[in-house]
């Protein structure tokens, strides 16, 4: 009887044991390797990636340095009139030797800007661009080193030639077709311009600039 109490407690604790192996496969079996292969496969997707605005978008994205081309009113959106605020937003990063915000007349340059490229302030208000070297151009292609008779072609009958104040050159104002307080005066030496601005009138034409 004693043998036979034995035989059973063994064949029931093999039968338990059985039971608890069938709740927990082993890594290598088939349950275990579908239960890796879905973990695997999941992807968590890359963050989205803020999208630049375009100079057309109505953004304050500073322009391609191509892209700066002057017009009466200012260079790009740049605009003649703008207070630092918003000038800033356009060209970050200008620099000035006084206060732009309190300044009677002062110049600010930006790596922002195309080379060669000056704004003028007045009481904190862009006033004029100066455009004194490089190879930034009108909206129409004028630029330094065009003659006097390709700019004659290009305005036509809103050019106005007059005496440059200091050389044998002349001043070549072209006046805006939609807001004659609107101008671009170009420099030349008689032939070819040297250097060309743009803005509202008075400032525009200052020939001393802030001197």
């Amino acid at each position: 009887m004693k043998n036979l109490s034995s035989v059973s407690c063994f064949v029931c604790l093999s039968l338990v044991a059985g039971a608890c192996s069938v709740d927990k496969p082993s890594q290598n079996s088939p349950a275990a390797t579908a239960t890796g292969a879905e973990t695997a496969s999941v992807q968590f997707p890359a963050p989205a990636q803020p999208a630049s605005p375009s100079p057309d978008s109505g953004g304050t994205a500073t322009p391609p340095k191509s892209s700066w081309l002057v017009s009466e009113t200012g260079i790009s959106k740049l605009k003649a009139g703008m207070t630092v605020r918003e000038a800033v937003e356009i060209a970050p990063g200008l620099k000035s030797s006084d206060n732009l915000q309190t300044s009677e007349c002062t110049y600010a340059q930006s790596a922002s800007l195309p080379a060669g490229v000056n704004l003028m302030f007045e009481k904190g208000r862009v006033a004029r661009v100066e455009i004194r070297s490089g190879s930034t151009h009108t909206v129409d292609g004028a630029g330094i080193g065009d003659t006097e008779a390709r700019l004659k072609s290009l305005y036509g009958a809103r050019i106005k030639t007059t005496p440059h104040k200091y050389t044998d050159g002349h001043y070549l104002t072209v006046t805006s077709s939609t807001d004659a307080s609107n101008k671009i005066v170009f420099e030349t030496d008689g032939s070819k311009v040297l250097r060309f601005r743009s803005g509202r009138t008075p400032a525009v034409e200052y020939v001393e600039g802030c001197s």
